[in-house]
């Protein structure tokens, strides 16, 4: 998997990691990913997480779904400035069925809907953070909603035109093959999701 840096709100998981802990609440947090580890393994030594908190290296593609499968959340932390695309942990993480919480980083808005197939918080906050997990963790019901969303947020994450569609289309000008371009366009209203649904908590 990627880097482990303080863009990609790594510090925040670990210190929401803290603040659970101070409310009794001890997690298993595993680190997928390889960088510079001192800052954040002394942290982790700061916070007395030591026994919490496993930093797992880089871990092989193939070994991801299935770390996913045996986890029971996936965090992804990112702030703001992290220049993310849709990260592939989400999908991964949809395809493991393994709830996800994810920060309100903008690329991930309008796939991460807070309730309804993940929980958001407000990137950089800690305590945020922490609620959502703890939430997770305590609410059987709202952990089973998210599980069974999965497969849905994942297939709403396909994209609706093949490649072979796309090419053969091309190459053949017809007018029904200049209405299928109108109406895959990106501005045609078919990859949108309505700004009321983007609840961050």
């Amino acid at each position: 998997m990627g880097s482990v840096i303080p863009d990609k709100g790594v510090g925040d998981l670990i210190q929401a990691v803290g603040h659970l802990k101070e409310k009794g609440i001890k997690p298993q947090l595993q680190i997928a990913g390889g960088g510079d580890l001192a800052p954040f393994q002394r942290q982790v030594a700061e916070l007395g997480l030591a026994s919490q908190v496993a930093f797992l290296g880089v871990v092989a593609h193939s070994r991801v779904s299935e770390l996913m499968r045996e986890s029971s959340i996936v965090v992804v932390p990112s702030w703001h400035q992290y220049g993310e695309g849709l990260p592939l942990t989400i999908y991964e993480a949809f395809c493991a069925r393994t709830p996800v919480i994810g920060s309100d980083h903008p690329m991930f808005l309008g796939n991460l809907l807070h309730g309804e197939n993940a929980l958001v918080f407000r990137e950089r906050d800690a305590a945020s953070l922490a609620e959502n997990i703890e939430r997770l963790l305590t609410d059987a019901d709202l952990y089973e909603k998210l599980s069974q969303s999965s497969a849905e947020a994942w297939q709403r994450l396909q994209i609706p035109v093949k490649w072979g569609d796309l090419i053969r289309r091309w190459m053949v000008s017809t007018p029904e093959n200049a209405d299928w371009f109108q109406s895959y366009r990106f501005i045609s209203g078919r990859y949108q999701v309505p700004r009321d649904r983007l609840l961050v908590s």
